[in-house]
């Protein structure tokens, strides 16, 4: 199904200033200060566009009640059956390594998982941009080859690539 990606989803003002599919896809910048009106204006304005014209996506969240915000919302645009709500202690999950491995288009490249994994490890990790020293640079790049080889003999013998299968290698 083709979409008119130019086509307006929301108009600003009578002057003919509009949002359109495309704006959605291309990057939007929100900035203000807490308590400026960011989730709550201008986040439930993206959040209804989206359901009413049924995109799909992968909605993370931080922000306390901001997941419930997008169940509430969904059931009111009758799609709240397309919800799959993934938390900590629920049931479901999402393993990004398995993704990673299986997914087309040059899924399953090494390389890729390793620097996905190296992205995770780094969460909530303060930003270093310098060089550092070379021991720090020889125990990543030790790192990242042992997660390489052990991602390569995980898939070599039909295993899943998860973290606990990563470690027990």
């Amino acid at each position: 199904m083709m979409c008119d990606v130019d086509k307006p989803v929301y108009g600003f003002n009578k002057g003919g200033d509009s949002l359109t599919i495309r704006d959605l896809f291309t990057g939007i910048l929100v900035l203000g200060g807490p308590g400026s009106g960011k989730s709550s204006c201008v986040g439930a304005l993206f959040r209804m566009i989206f359901l009413m014209y049924h995109f799909g996506g992968m909605v993370l969240c931080v922000k306390p009640g901001e997941a419930r915000a997008w169940i509430e919302a969904a059931t009111r645009c009758g799609r709240g059956g397309d919800i799959i709500h993934v938390t900590k202690d629920g049931g479901l999950c999402f393993n990004p390594l398995m993704h990673e491995m299986r997914r087309g288009g040059g899924g399953g490249n090494v390389n890729n998982i390793v620097s996905l994994l190296s992205t995770l490890q780094n969460v909530g990790q303060p930003m270093v941009t310098s060089n550092g020293d070379a021991a720090g640079k020889f125990f990543k790049d030790s790192t990242e080859q042992c997660e390489g080889a052990a991602i390569s003999l995980l898939v070599a013998a039909g295993e899943d690539g998860s973290l606990p299968n990563i470690r027990g290698v």
